[in-house]
């Protein structure tokens, strides 16, 4: 037997059904908000772009609405990461992203990792600005 499947259904007793427990049940998720990075860093596994290729797609604003609104509901208190594979700046409306953390977590911290090649003082005033 899978020595995970009694730890799980512990954590699915003690964790999802006491509304009352003061831990949450995750304390941080991390988003990754596009398919593909301008680099090829020898950390990352995009570094080997025929195992792990760049993907012109992107986390669309409605799912990440509904997934923010859905955190609400249940007093999500942990921080929410633009990071994994990607480079979040790639993301046609990171801003738009952050603006809809905001409205729906304005307590949560937001981080958002990056390489930095496409941040300059406009857009980090544009995302100070909002969120």
């Amino acid at each position: 037997e899978d020595i995970n499947v009694k730890r799980q259904k512990n954590l699915t007793k003690v964790f999802l059904k006491n509304k009352t427990s003061k831990y949450p049940l995750f304390s941080s998720i991390e988003f990754n908000i596009h398919g593909s990075c301008n680099r090829r860093c020898a950390f990352c596994p995009r570094v080997d772009e025929e195992l792990y290729p760049n993907l012109n797609e992107e986390l669309s604003i409605e799912f990440f609405e509904k997934i923010l609104n859905e955190l609400k509901n249940n007093k999500y208190k942990g921080r929410l990461c633009f990071s994994g594979f990607c480079e979040p700046f790639l993301h046609s409306n990171l801003v738009g992203l952050v603006k809809l953390f905001k409205k729906y977590l304005p307590n949560n911290r937001l981080e958002i990792v990056t390489n930095g090649d496409y941040l300059d003082e406009l857009i980090a005033r544009k995302l100070f600005d909002n969120g």
